[in-house]
């Protein structure tokens, strides 16, 4: 597929569709979608069937997400090789991914008029939403049962990155040093992103191995993490988080007028219950503060109002 090429630093607004996201030096395959508010929302796919499926691989939209804009990336570490179905975004020896994108989209996003950034993944683009969103400070990632430490993920699989994407490096601790594979180590470190962890408690392998790890490292600072961990119906690791599940955590992170954690709860209480939180009580004999309503806060409140008319 050849994309029409989109310079990060170019004055004019670009419209919807597919390009070669560049900084006229390094490229990366994108679809857009323009929206006219301030959050940008940058999606990763998970692994894919090499069989069925061509390259570049734009993940779905996320429906019902009001002026917010959309930015879908394709891995391209994946052209290394026709038979490679996972590759983390994590790059190889001749395209430095995790450090040629974290910039791309922030100057994007700057062109664009969007200092709120949402990043967004499953599985092995959920790896992606949370590396990509360390890198880029005070932004938000929602996780879907994701992996977090490539190391210690299925062992063929892990090979076959490895394998195809670093053919030359003659040790794990040589790839290391060119890449991030564990994320638990990354964020123990230290993490300014607020991170929204959703995982399925029938995904086993996940639950078990790739979660604990991170939490431990997440909860070092409990009000930028939270977690939903439940059971869908749904066993094992695929669709078994339904995305109407965590798209409502995307939605209520696009309305929540900050992303404080509290805020963040209750604006995701209030859109999945269809219904508004009790107002405070007052003391008595003091009157209400008064409100000044901005743009952002009618459109919340449009927003609102349309998902109660479509239940």
């Amino acid at each position: 597929m050849t994309l029409s090429k989109l310079n990060v630093f170019a004055s004019k607004m670009p419209e919807s569709g597919k390009y070669s996201l560049t900084d006229g030096t390094n490229s990366v395959p994108v679809r857009y979608k323009k929206g006219t508010g301030d959050v940008l929302v940058v999606i990763f796919h998970g692994a894919m069937d090499r069989a069925t499926r061509t390259i570049p691989r734009f993940q779905s939209f996320i429906p019902e997400t009001g002026s917010a804009h959309q930015l879908s990336i394709a891995d391209e570490t994946l052209s290394v090789s026709d038979d490679l179905a996972a590759a983390w975004y994590a790059g190889s020896e001749d395209f430095a991914f995790q450090s040629i994108l974290p910039d791309l989209l922030k100057a994007f996003a700057k062109r664009i008029g969007t200092p709120r950034r949402i990043y967004v993944g499953g599985s092995s683009g959920g790896y992606a939403a949370l590396y990509y969103s360390w890198a880029d400070e005070n932004s938000l990632c929602v996780a879907v049962n994701p992996q977090t430490k490539i190391e210690d993920y299925i062992p063929r699989v892990k090979k076959k990155y490895f394998d195809r994407a670093w053919p030359n490096a003659t040790s794990l601790d040589e790839i290391k040093q060119q890449c991030e594979i564990d994320l638990s180590t990354l964020y123990a470190k230290s993490f300014d992103n607020t991170v929204i962890y959703v995982q399925s408690t029938g995904d086993m392998r996940h639950f078990s191995s790739q979660m604990p790890p991170f939490l431990t490292a997440a909860l070092q600072k409990p009000e930028k993490f939270i977690l939903q961990c439940s059971y869908w119906g749904i066993p094992n690791h695929s669709l078994s988080v339904p995305p109407a599940f965590y798209y409502n955590w995307v939605k209520a992170a696009i309305l929540s007028p900050t992303w404080d954690r509290q805020k963040l709860l209750d604006t995701y209480y209030t859109l999945t219950t269809q219904s508004q939180p009790a107002a405070a009580s007052q003391p008595a004999g003091k009157p209400k503060p008064a409100h000044s309503y901005d743009p952002q806060d009618i459109e919340r409140a449009n927003f609102l109002r349309d998902q109660q008319l479509q239940s």
